[in-house]
C-alpha cells in the first residue's frame, strides 16, 4: 500500500525527492504520514479536499483487499528552503 501512495503523492508534486511517507501499524489499521514542503501540500489536498478524499479511498479499497483498514494524514515536518 505504502508504495501505491509514494506512486500516487510522487506524480502529484514537484519536488518528488522531498516526499516522505512513514506508515506506523496499530490495531485500527495502518496509519499513513506524508511529508511534503509547505508549498505542495495544497497539491496533495486539492480544491475543497478532493483530491486526500480520492486518494484515501483509493488506499481504503487496496486495504480492504488485503483486510486490513488505511488512513491518510498529511503534514509538513521539513524545513523551508
Amino acid at each position: 500500500m505504502k508504495e501505491l501512495l509514494e506512486l500516487i503523492i510522487k506524480s502529484i508534486v514537484e519536488n518528488k525527492k522531498e516526499v516522505k511517507i512513514s506508515s506506523e501499524n496499530k490495531e485500527d489499521g495502518i496509519f499513513f504520514h506524508i511529508d511534503v514542503n509547505k508549498e505542495e501540500i495544497g497539491k496533495i489536498i486539492g480544491k475543497e479536499g478532493r483530491t486526500i478524499s480520492a486518494i484515501r479511498t483509493l488506499l481504503k479499497i487496496k486495504a480492504l483487499k488485503e483486510g486490513t483498514k488505511a488512513f491518510v494524514d498529511v503534514v509538513s515536518k521539513q524545513k523551508e528552503a
